[in-house]
């Protein structure tokens, strides 16, 4: 545990750990700034682990900002799971913001995985924006995945805009899944436009797959434009 605050008061950690090797790692940095909360928390309720290493890593540089929250929450519950590793990585760097919420949660609620790496990675980079907020969520439920790679990623890197939404969410629901990759790529890149909503969703909903790759990528990039939405559902073996 690393915590070096430069010009600010409080500084707290509560941790409760019951694993074979469970490893939680905070550094806090702020600079110039009135408040910074950090809220870390590694929860399993009632699962069976069997893995090797189950890593939570946060890290938090904010720079010029007046609050800018941070929440991470890593929760199997009544999950049994059987993976080398599970990881959550959360990097969050406002330059010049006011209000910059980031929220990353990874959650498989009664599901059995027998997968090698379940990664959910979330990346926040605003440039002069008033508003910026990002959720990206991964829920397996109720599902029997038997895949070497589950993916979610998701870029966001606004310039000169006021308000822009970005939501991504891969949801396999009651599906038999024997595929290799399943990835999920969203883009946004929105240039002096006012609102500029994005929303894909990829959904094997009762549906037995069998396909190497299974691929929904959405690039957006509006120039002087007002509204732009995009909608995307994809049920096809490959795209």
């Amino acid at each position: 545990m690393f915590a070096r605050p430069v010009d600010s008061d409080p500084t707290a950690l509560d941790v409760a750990v019951d694993r074979l090797l469970t490893l939680l790692l905070v550094e806090l940095r702020p600079v110039d700034s009135d408040v910074t909360p950090l809220c870390a928390v590694l929860m399993p309720v009632d699962a069976d682990v069997d893995s090797d290493d189950t890593l939570l890593l946060v890290v938090l540089s904010p720079v010029d900002s007046e609050l800018t929250p941070l929440c991470a929450v890593l929760m199997p519950v009544d999950a049994d799971v059987d993976s080398e590793d599970t990881l959550l990585s959360v990097v969050l760097s406002p330059v010049e913001s006011e209000f910059t919420p980031l929220c990353a949660v990874l959650m498989p609620v009664d599901a059995d995985v027998d997968s090698d790496d379940t990664l959910l990675l979330v990346v926040l980079s605003p440039v002069e924006s008033e508003f910026t907020p990002l959720c990206a969520v991964l829920i397996p439920v109720d599902a029997d995945v038997d895949s070497e790679d589950t993916l979610l990623l998701v870029v966001l890197s606004p310039v000169e805009s006021e308000f822009t939404p970005l939501c991504a969410v891969l949801m396999p629901v009651d599906a038999d899944v024997d595929s290799d990759d399943t990835l999920l790529l969203v883009v946004l890149s929105p240039v002096e436009s006012e609102f500029t909503p994005l929303c894909a969703v990829l959904m094997p909903v009762d549906a037995d797959v069998d396909s190497d790759d299974t691929l929904l990528l959405v690039v957006l990039s509006p120039v002087e434009s007002e509204l732009i939405p995009a909608d995307v559902d994809v049920d096809s073996e490959l795209n």
